[in-house]
């Protein structure tokens, strides 16, 4: 019976083992996560308090403010002229689901915005005031990193105004894929 459960055990853990997804392999990689309500550092956000996606607090576009939360990150020079890797993960909402609104990720030097895309916000709200998980890997080629004092932002953008843009609980993860061998 013993030998029967020495030989299962190492077979079990195998097993388990070899059936976890294998994940891709990174050379650098910064998460940024943040949750409103605990204050968030290093942006610009415009703060509501009420039906928050989770806690009490979210940052609002509307009529009178075309751009609520706002996050820029600096690229550091170890990753001058590599490609990157974006992902975001953020909950959004809008009252009105013809509403020209995007959570954007640009890209910028000094003196130019290089890159502007939306994450894909408008295809993931499907009613309104209803709040939804928008999620998007957006890569940035080498050639724009190599730029002087280049940084890539996140932010929400209600370009129409025809009602609010809220978000919540976002996610921003800047990194580098170890190349395949």
């Amino acid at each position: 019976m013993k030998i029967k459960s020495l030989i299962a055990i190492p077979f079990l853990a195998f097993a388990l083992l070899s059936c976890q997804e294998e994940e891709e392999p990174q050379l650098f990689s910064q998460a940024q996560i943040f949750d409103i309500d605990n204050g968030v550092f290093n942006t610009n956000s415009y703060i509501e308090a009420g039906d928050a996606h989770s806690g009490k607090k979210f940052s609002r576009a509307d009529v009178g403010n075309n751009f609520g939360f706002g996050y820029a990150y600096n690229i550091p020079d170890s990753l001058a002229g590599k490609e990157l890797f974006v992902d975001v993960d953020a909950w959004v909402r809008t009252g009105d689901v013809s509403n020209g609104c995007e959570l954007i990720l640009s890209a910028s030097t000094k003196d130019s915005i290089v890159l502007w895309t939306g994450c894909g916000a408008k295809k993931v709200i499907q009613a309104p005031n209803q709040w939804s998980n928008v999620v998007a890997t957006i890569a940035i080629p080498a050639n724009l990193t190599a730029l002087p004092n280049f940084k890539i932002t996140v932010l929400a953008h209600n370009a129409e105004a025809k009602s609010y843009f809220d978000v919540d609980d976002l996610k921003f993860t800047v990194y580098e894929k170890a190349q395949e061998k």
